[in-house]
């Protein structure tokens, strides 16, 4: 793929905090006829410098552009293409790297009252048994 070749990469992105109605948006787009949203969410593709590179983050990050680029392969020409990764939000490289690949690309920003997002993350966690604070 030459590397100004942008045509097959989304047109917007979006990111957030957890717990901050991310797959909520997500899951709305997907519904809209003019919108593609490819199946697999947090694909965590720009975001390369929360990867370890270990074997273990292999099976959450998407290393590969190809793979990458397979989730958008049948977009049944949607005016808009999108993909959503809360974790684009906290990299310090995935603004840099969609901005190349997709300069002109849309960003929404799904925000919530930190005390409110907190709480709601803290609760998760204590439902999964992956909190350690009351």
């Amino acid at each position: 793929m030459n590397q100004r070749d942008t045509s097959h990469f989304p047109n917007f992105f979006i990111v957030g905090a957890p717990r901050c109605a991310s797959t909520f948006m997500y899951t709305y787009l997907r519904q809209h006829p003019d919108v593609f949203m490819p199946e697999y969410k947090e694909p965590k593709f720009f975001c390369s410098d929360l990867d370890s590179g270990s074997d273990a983050d292999a099976d959450f990050f998407m290393r590969d552009e190809k793979e990458y680029l397979a989730l958008f392969a049948d977009t049944g020409g949607a005016k808009r293409v999108g993909e959503a990764c809360v974790f684009n939000l906290f990299s310090k490289v995935a603004g840099g790297r969609i901005k190349a690949k997709s300069p002109d690309a849309k960003i929404i920003i799904m925000l919530r009252d930190p005390v409110e997002q907190m709480y709601s993350f803290h609760s998760v966690r204590r439902r999964n048994a992956t909190e350690d604070l009351d």
